[in-house]
Order: structure tokens, then C-alpha cells, then sequence
């Protein structure tokens, strides 16, 4: 029996009067307010007519209220509600920066949206009770599926292919897009994941420049990375990491207020996860031939059986390296005293160390390990050649000859990182606790044999002890219609510094600086529908610094600082073109080395110490960027407030040159930059251009100076897939001559890069051959200006080289390990 009845915010009385002669199903058809008709199956009773209602309204949240023996139907907005789900695709990998949209069961309007996060997860608000989820990315169907408004689990994508006369077409990942947070570069199924390691496919990010396995950030300096959420602590990390495991790699040039206010730049490398239990190895080793030669060999371990994962690796390297530089100094005193010198230095470096560690999954929403490193003691060598003529007002006043013999023997390094990831009810949880303990000792013996002057001979120790201790808590909740993240990071660090000259050329010095900070943050975000993503945090940061000379405490040079640091930013589609606005203000502590008060000896007219009075630096940036199809494009001002730059001056007005450091009160510099990636066939080339240009004026003896030349920066790498197993590049890279900060860099540097790579056995074995610095350029000069010394600085590097790396692996996994470390910054300093 059917009766239908048309209520406009009536009472459901009628209803049950109607109906209440029997127990059978009815189809109850209603009209609440503006919304049209819609039938309800259900018995008669309040708790299954609720329940229909829910779930045939959708987005309009209703409750059944009792009024005495009476029944109203309430339409509230009050109820707080989110979808919740996970996107994989058919290989169980996480899809990452899909679009759902939420769309409405009567009509299919669209109701709500959002986008999927690294790991395939959303959460979506809505005050909807059933909707129908839209699931859409390109290269993959769509999916639809009907449900209610809660956890509805994971959702799989199944690639988009389509048969046309016989010829089957697929769709394909977007290698380039805006993220969460920045440019997302996806690597997988790419030309890019045949290079070979993380350190080959870095250079082919837009804005990221690499120079000799160095790192920049277009104008922004060296950024900092992380591997699957956890901080990189050395560079051989991304040496050790497969360029066939990476997925995507995030370059964010804002970040927020989770990250450290040190943090100007953040890279994010996702792995993609393999499936499976069992044993894998994976080892390679490196040969690198120029003047000098450098073998590096690497081992790494993993077993994974059920919810356990355990891992370990072996790392051993090896390097001999040069560098020459001619120099002349001027200073400008009372008398014009000039030095042209020419220096040597050969260095041997060598690091063995060994890492291990587990984790354990209790369920999908809960996971807890700890790592381990150790790193062995050894003894590194630098023996330095330094010839020297010295003018005074234009007439000879001495020559000499300082040979510098360096052995910097490492103590033994310890790092442990712990951590638990999981979830209570709706918060997450992630937290992390790490202790660093390292050190080393230098003995220094200088010989300097004078024409004129009589000769010297000088011996040096310095001894350093690092201890540090950190956590770091983030909560993650969801409100009002978005995500909460809070939390605070503690940090506590002690550095023992002591430099000793038997002869007393320069003072002996016993420091000890001890630092504390604590740190609380919190960030918003929220996915505006139609509109686009909000996001919005604050960071306090309050350090305790005391410097103690021979321990006892110095109060001039101890202080405390508090600071807040605020970041916003929002990021839209408006067509296809996807742009991002941001807005940071980060800080440059000084480093303990920059702090510190001992004092080194070059030779005996220039002498180089710490300053610890150096102030922290405020940096107050805005950055736009964006893409459109294959071309990405981003503009960042900055202004910095007490920028720590390099200082030349004299002591006590004598002939003798310190350098040292110092405050200024602002430097500012803009950075354009433009990319552009198209494909044509087996090439894929990417041409990136930008420069960097700075707003800085210096008074000198010689009158104010103007130091705000542009520099032109532009790279072009190329990628040739010719098979699926062979692979080429040709990478080419140019700097031109500009100012930064006090520095003149006036050499027209350019680089010219060539490799092959060829796979064997479904890529379990790969033969890497490449050509570094084909064109022998590795040169850079730098002209520094000070009140009254000035010093051009020539240098040559042996980078032309001749590489071979070979590669095997057997049955690879990846650690599923997501510490993601505490007091990350603070390591870097030390």
C-alpha cells in the first residue's frame, strides 16, 4: 500500500494517523520546504523514519523532534560530519592529488569537494547523510559510488584505456601539478625514474638547481629534504634511494608553520610502496675518475613479514679531492697593503657507518619504530700550499710560504631516532623523539718560512663535542569543515668548542654554549569548494642561549629570544591554469661555529673567529606559483631583517685581518623563474630560466657601493628514453656574473653533463656511464667588499670526471619507517 502525503513543514502526526492500523512498509512521499519530493520506505515507528529520512535527504540534515505525542521533521546545520576515504590505484599505490567531488543523490548537483593528500587520503566536510563520491584524475576512470557520510574505506582507480581499430590507448599521470603545499613533479612511470638515484632526478625539478650533488632552490638557497616525512640527515640518502622507487617529489618554496622557522624551502620525495613480505637486498657501487679518484659502496638491507618491518645498511666511501685558488687582498689602512696568494688544497675524506631499525604496524592507523646510526671514527687529511706576496704601498715587504698540514679525526657518531604514529578517535598523532651525539678533533701543525720576517711554526687542536636532545608532537583534528594541525617541538643542545696554540699566537679559547628552545604551532586548513585551499598558521619560538667562557657564564654574550612567525597562503584553479599565493616569516639562527669565539689562524696576517654576538635574522617573504599544461612559473620576494653576512676588518687598526661576522639591517632580492617541460617522442626536455636581484648599498672607505647586479640563472636538461631499458641525458647548466650580498660573483659559470643508463633483468641490474663538466668549468670567482678590505677570490674544482655506478637488486623493498625526526633544524647547525 502506498500513501503518499505532501507536508511544508508540518507535523508527521497525520502521518501516523494515517498509517497506524498497520504494520506493513509504506512509501511516505514528502515536500519540505524547497526541496522537491522524495519518498521514504519505512515502518511505523520514529527510529527507522529517521533513519530513512537521513538517508534519502543527503544534504539536508534532518532530525525527527517529539513535541509532546507529536513528530516534527527539524532541518539543522548544526551536525559536523566528513567523509573519509582512501584512493589507490591497481598496483595498491596511493593516488595522490586526485579530485573527489560530492555530489548530491536527488539531482547530481555538486555539493562538496576536495582533493586527495601523498598518502590517497581525504577527508571532506559535509552535512550531507548520503552522497554519491566522484573520483577523477587523469589517466584513470572515473569512479562513482553511492554511500553514506562517514569512513567509507578505500576506493580503487582503474587505468583509463580505450581499444580503437585494434590500437589500445592509455591514459597517462600529469607529470607536473600543484599540491597541498607546493609543485608536485611526478616521477613514476616517467622518463625520470630510469636516472638511476634521487640525486640524479632532483636536477630535473623545476627550480632546483644541482651543482656537484649540491642543491639550490632558484634565489632560495639550499632547501631542506625529506624522504617519505622523515628529514634527511645526509646527502648520500639520496645517492642510496632509486630513481624507480620515487613517486613524486614536492618542492615547496613557502613553507608553513609545522616546519621549523629556520626552513626556507622544503623537498618532499614520496616513495611508492612496494606490496609484499620478505627479504631484499639492493647494492651498488661508484667510481669516479679526474685528477683525483672517489669509490663509494652501499648495502642495504629489509625484511617485512606481516606487520613488521625490519631494516639495516652498510655505507663506505672514499674520496680524494682538489681545489686551487689564487687570491689577492687589499686593506686599506694606514698603510695600502697588498697580498696576492696562490693556494693548494688536497683533501682525502673518508666515512664508513652503519644504520638499523624496525617498525611495527598494530593496524592500518597505528605504527611505532626506532633507527639507529653509527657512525665509525675515522681520520680525514687536508694538507694545504698557501704562497703569499705582500705589498706595501706598492713596494715589497715580504714573501712567504705557509704550509698547513690537517687530520680531523671523527669521534664516533651516535643518532637514535624513536616514533609512534597513529590515530585516537578522530586525532592523529604523530610523534618523535631523536638524540645526536657527535664530535671530532683537529690537529693542525702550520709552517711558514719567510723571506724577510723571521719563520714560524705553529700547532693547533680543536676539540668539539655535540650533544642534543629533541621531540616533537603534531596533532591533527578535524574542524569546521577542515584540518587543525597543533603541537610543539622541544629542543636541547650542548656544544663544547675548544681551541688550543701551545705558542700563543692566537689565544687559547675553552667555550661551552648550551641552548634550549621550546616551540608550539598550530595551522589551518580548509578546501573551500569552487573556491580553492585556505591555509593558515602561527609559530612562537622561545630559545635560551648561554655562552659559558672556562665555565663560567658570560652574560654579555648569553640572551633569550621569543618570537612569533605567522604563514598563509591560498592556492586555486582558475581554468587549467593552477596558482598558489603565499606568505612566510622564517629566521637564520647563526650556526655554533659562527657563534663561536675561538679564533683560527690562517697565516700571520689573517686570523678568522666567530662572533657571539650575532643576532638572529627575520626574513619576511611572499612567493606566487603556478603552472599551465607543461610550463610552471613562480615570483618570490624577500626581505630579510639582520641578514648574517661575511666580515673582513682589522684589529685594532693594525695590519691584520679578521674574518669574521656580522649583522645588517636588510637585504632584499627578488627571484622570477619560468619552466618549460614538453615531450616530443623518445626526448623530454626541460628549460628553465630565472635570475636573482638584490636591493643592497655598502659604505666603504672608498665611498658607498651599489651591490645590485642581477644574475641570470639557466638550465637545460634533456631526457632521451630510448627503449625501455636505455636511457640518456645531456644536462646543461649556466650562472652568469651578479651580486650577492657583499659578494661580487663575476664568473660565467657553465656545466655540461652527459650519462647512459641500460638495465638488465626486468631492471634488477643497471650500468650507469656519465661525463661530469664536459666543458672543464667548474671555475667560480667572487669579489667581497668590506668598510676596508677587499678580497677577489678565484677557484678551481677537479669535477671533470668519468663516472661508473652499477646497480643490483634483488626482490626490492623500501622501509615502511615514518619517524619523520625532531630538532631537525638544530642538527644542521651543529
Amino acid at each position: 500500500m502506498a500513501i503518499t502525503r505532501n507536508y511544508q513543514s508540518q507535523s508527521l502526526s497525520r502521518v501516523l494517523e494515517d498509517l497506524n492500523a498497520t504494520t506493513e512498509r509504506h512509501e511516505i512521499s514528502f515536500v519540505y520546504n524547497d526541496l522537491e519530493d522524495f519518498t521514504v520506505t519505512c515502518r511505523l515507528d520514529q527510529a527507522s523514519l529517521e533513519d530513512a529520512l537521513m538517508k534519502v535527504v543527503g544534504f539536508y540534515p534532518v532530525r525527527i523532534v517529539r513535541d509532546g505525542e507529536k513528530y516534527f521533521v527539524e532541518c539543522t546545520h548544526k551536525t559536523e560530519r566528513h567523509l573519509k576515504g582512501r584512493l589507490i590505484d591497481n598496483q595498491n599505490q596511493p593516488v595522490a592529488y586526485a579530485n573527489v567531488s560530492l555530489l548530491s543523490p536527488a539531482d547530481s548537483s555538486l555539493i562538496g569537494g576536495g582533493v586527495s593528500n601523498e598518502n590517497g587520503d581525504f577527508v571532506i566536510p559535509t552535512e550531507a547523510y548520503r552522497v554519491i563520491v566522484k573520483c577523477t584524475f587523469i589517466g584513470y576512470k572515473t569512479l562513482l559510488r553511492t554511500c553514506e557520510v562517514g569512513n567509507i574505506g578505500t576506493l580503487q582507480l582503474q587505468p583509463a584505456e580505450y581499444t580503437i581499430n585494434g590500437i589500445t590507448v592509455k591514459g597517462h599521470v600529469p607529470q607536473y601539478q600543484m599540491g597541498d603545499e607546493g609543485l608536485v613533479t611526478n616521477v613514476e612511470n616517467t622518463p625520470l625514474s630510469q636516472l638511476g638515484t634521487a640525486s640524479d632526478v632532483l636536477g630535473h625539478v623545476p627550480g632546483i638547481i644541482k651543482k656537484d650533488n649540491q642543491y639550490e632552490v632558484f634565489g632560495k638557497g639550499t632547501p631542506i629534504i625529506y624522504i617519505n616525512g622523515r628529514k634527511m640527515r645526509n646527502s648520500r640518502e639520496l645517492e642510496q634511494l632509486k630513481s624507480t622507487d620515487i613517486k613524486s617529489i614536492e618542492l615547496i618554496s613557502n613553507p608553513g608553520a609545522k616546519y621549523d622557522a629556520t626552513v626556507g624551502t622544503v623537498v618532499k620525495i614520496r616513495t611508492a610502496r612496494k606490496a609484499g613480505d620478505g627479504f631484499s637486498i639492493d647494492t651498488w657501487g661508484r667510481w669516479r675518475q679526474g685528477q683525483k679518484d672517489q669509490e663509494t659502496a652501499s648495502l642495504d638491507m629489509n625484511y617485512r613479514c606481516n606487520g613488521l618491518d625490519i631494516f639495516g645498511s652498510l655505507w663506505a666511501s672514499k674520496g680524494k679531492y682538489l681545489q686551487a685558488s689564487t687570491m689577492t687582498q687589499e686593506v686599506h689602512a694606514d698603510t695600502l697593503w697588498q697580498q696576492n696568494n696562490y693556494m693548494r688544497t688536497d683533501i682525502v675524506n673518508r666515512d664508513y657507518s652503519i644504520e638499523g631499525g624496525f617498525n611495527y604496524s598494530l593496524n592500518e592507523d597505528n605504527v611505532f619504530g626506532a633507527k639507529y646510526e653509527y657512525t665509525f671514527p675515522s681520520t680525514n687529511e687536508d694538507v694545504t700550499t698557501l704562497t703569499s706576496d705582500v705589498m706595501a704601498n706598492g713596494q715589497f715587504y715580504d714573501k712567504w710560504e705557509n704550509q698547513t698540514d690537517k687530520r680531523t679525526k671523527g669521534n664516533a657518531g651516535h643518532k637514535l631516532n624513536a616514533y609512534y604514529v597513529g590515530k585516537v578517535g578522530k586525532m592523529d598523532i604523530d610523534f618523535n623523539f631523536d638524540y645526536l651525539r657527535s664530535g671530532y678533533d683537529d690537529q693542525s701543525r702550520i709552517v711558514e718560512t719567510c723571506q724577510v720576517q723571521d719563520d714560524r711554526r705553529l700547532d693547533a687542536e680543536n676539540s668539539v663535542r655535540n650533544r642534543m636532545v629533541a621531540s616533537k608532537l603534531t596533532l591533527t583534528y578535524p574542524l569546521l569543515g577542515g584540518s587543525l594541525d597543533f603541537g610543539a617541538e622541544y629542543i636541547n643542545t650542548r656544544r663544547r668548542d675548544d681551541y688550543v696554540n701551545p705558542q700563543n699566537y692566537v689565544t687559547s679559547t675553552y667555550s661551552t654554549l648550551k641552548e634550549q628552545s621550546i616551540c608550539p604551532y598550530a595551522e589551518y586548513s580548509v578546501m573551500l569548494p569552487k573556491v580553492g585551499r585556505f591555509r593558515a598558521g602561527l609559530r612562537y619560538e622561545h630559545v635560551n642561549f648561554d655562552y659559558y667562557d672556562r665555565g663560567q657564564l658570560v652574560e654579555a654574550q648569553s640572551r633569550s629570544y621569543s618570537n612569533l612567525y605567522p604563514s598563509v597562503s591560498f592556492g586555486t584553479q582558475i581554468g587549467k591554469v593552477q596558482a598558489q599565493i603565499a606568505y612566510s616569516a622564517k629566521t637564520t639562527r647563526p650556526t655554533y661555529r659562527q657563534l663561536s669565539n675561538d679564533v683560527f689562524y690562517g697565516n700571520r696576517y689573517s686570523l678568522q673567529r666567530g662572533n657571539p654576538l650575532l643576532d638572529n635574522s627575520i626574513i619576511h617573504n611572499i612567493s606566487i606559483q603556478g603552472m599551465w599544461k607543461f610550463l610552471q612559473f613562480s615570483i618570490s620576494y624577500s626581505d630579510e631583517r639582520g641578514r648574517i653576512i661575511h666580515w673582513m676588518e682589522l684589529i685594532d687598526n693594525s695590519n691584520v685581518t679578521l674574518v669574521t661576522y656580522k649583522n645588517i639591517n636588510s637585504l632584499k632580492w627578488i627571484v622570477p623563474f619560468v619552466s618549460l617541460a614538453p615531450t616530443f617522442g623518445i626526448w623530454h626536455p626541460q628549460l628553465s630560466v630565472g635570475f636573482r636581484k638584490q636591493w643592497f648599498t655598502m659604505e666603504t672607505t672608498a665611498g658607498d657601493i651599489s651591490l645590485n647586479k642581477p644574475m641570470l640563472i639557466a638550465q637545460a636538461n634533456n631526457t632521451f628514453k630510448f627503449s625501455k631499458t636505455l636511457t640518456g641525458e645531456l644536462n646543461f647548466r649556466y650562472q652568469g656574473p651578479g651580486h650577492y650580498q657583499n659578494i661580487y660573483l663575476d664568473y660565467h659559470q657553465a656545466d655540461l653533463d652527459v650519462s647512459l643508463v641500460k638495465t638488465f633483468f626486468n631492471d634488477r641490474l643497471s650500468i650507469k656511464l656519465a661525463g661530469e663538466d664536459l666543458l672543464d668549468r667548474s671555475r667560480d670567482g667572487n669579489r667581497v667588499y668590506n668598510q676596508q678590505v677587499q678580497l677577489y677570490q678565484g677557484n678551481y674544482y677537479d669535477r671533470r670526471r668519468f663516472v661508473v655506478t652499477i646497480r643490483y637488486n634483488f626482490n626490492a623493498t623500501r622501509s615502511k619507517y615514518k619517524g619523520t625526526g625532531a630538532g631537525n633544524a638544530e642538527k644542521s647547525r651543529l
